[in-house]
């Protein structure tokens, strides 16, 4: 057990606190895409499948399916909150230890994760709880204020736009300056901020914000290592062709990179399992 004043205590503190909000990230995925796939007819159960699933897949499933507990999304949120408090006040105290491009671009990749985990909830949900506040539980949460789709949606678009502490969320993040191990496709597992306020948009009617910030996602991912360079990547050509498409689900997401916005990987060799696997 680690006591909060002991923690961030260094850089190295300050690197763990992020990886760890991006483990939390890692934890949601195996439900996100049950729930989505289930309710969005992209997967149908089969006898075989437990009853939850099938509650699921007819939308009838209440409070006690564990499969739809948003537990898992909520923690990404607490935890981002965390983050962003202990980062900003450690940036403040020691303001020549990190980087600034690496600083900003670990907060901006910090948001998108707690906006992502939002934007799933009112979609899953129809509602959220919506807080900046550290809280010691995630029990304490229904205190905050309830936001519909129709509030909320407005919120995350102005959280990314406005930022934190004078920070938004379109800093870019090389990964690598964080884990030094010359693997540039981790840039993959940060939440592309263009798309994320591309679907927003979507969702508030903004369809010219739709168009203009989809654009922006699609031509300006950038090649791996530099994101700021234009690229033509995600542009409809014949890389996906004659059944190649089947590498998008079958295989590493190194080699489906001209497809992948956000990855969330797992690695066999680190032990890291996910239930897709079982299932």
């Amino acid at each position: 057990m680690l006591n909060e004043e002991n923690n961030y205590k260094n850089v190295g503190d300050v690197y763990s606190g992020f990886l760890g909000l991006a483990a939390n990230f890692q934890a949601v995925a195996d439900q996100y895409i049950l729930m989505a796939e289930l309710m969005g007819d992209l997967l149908e159960p089969t006898a075989n499948a437990d009853v939850e699933f099938w509650y699921i897949y007819r939308y009838k499933a209440s409070n006690g399916n564990p499969e739809v507990d948003p537990v898992k999304f909520y923690t990404i949120i607490v935890n981002a909150n965390d983050f962003f408090s202990h980062a900003l006040k450690y940036n403040e105290e020691n303001p020549n230890a990190i980087a600034e491009n690496v600083y900003l671009g670990i907060m901006s990749c910090a948001m998108t994760f707690r906006v992502w985990a939002y934007l799933s909830i009112v979609k899953f949900y129809g509602h959220a709880y919506y807080f900046h506040d550290l809280v010691a539980s995630l029990t304490d949460i229904s205190q905050f204020k309830k936001m519909e789709m129709d509030e909320l949606i407005p919120e995350l678009i102005s959280y990314l736009e406005e930022g934190y502490q004078g920070i938004n969320a379109f800093n870019a993040l090389n990964w690598n300056d964080i884990l030094s191990n010359g693997d540039y496709s981790w840039n993959r597992h940060s939440v592309n901020p263009n798309a994320l306020i591309t679907e927003l948009a979507l969702w508030a009617g903004d369809y010219e914000k739709t168009i203009n910030e989809g654009i922006v996602a699609v031509t300006r991912q950038g090649v791996i290592g530099n994101p700021d360079n234009t690229t033509t990547k995600y542009t409809l050509n014949s890389v996906y062709g004659s059944a190649n498409w089947k590498n998008l689900f079958n295989g590493s997401y190194t080699i489906t990179d001209n497809e992948a916005f956000t990855v969330v990987p797992f690695s066999f060799s680190n032990k890291q399992v996910n239930r897709l696997q079982y299932y």
